[in-house]
């Protein structure tokens, strides 16, 4: 993927890219970037995991009122209360 096709965001995100790799919270394998639903996420190829970093999930889901990720989160708020 090439720097021409990512956000503003995304290009600083490259440029300052730590030297040491991130590490799978599961299996401890360096992730690596991947494309998922043309969005550049980190997988892991030890264990096949995605991890998101923050606003990710809801950038894959969407903006829907009703979504299966909203009613989960507000299933768990209502189970606290």
């Amino acid at each position: 993927m090439g720097l021409a096709s990512l956000s503003r965001e995304s290009k600083v995100k490259h440029t300052i890219q730590p030297s040491v790799p991130i590490r799978c919270p599961h299996c401890g394998e360096a992730l690596q970037a991947v494309l998922y639903h043309r969005m550049q996420v980190h997988g892991c190829p030890g264990c096949g995991g995605i991890w998101l970093e923050k606003g990710e999930v809801e950038r894959l889901a969407g903006p829907q009122e009703g979504h299966w990720l909203q009613q989960l989160f507000e299933a768990f708020l209502l189970a606290e209360a």
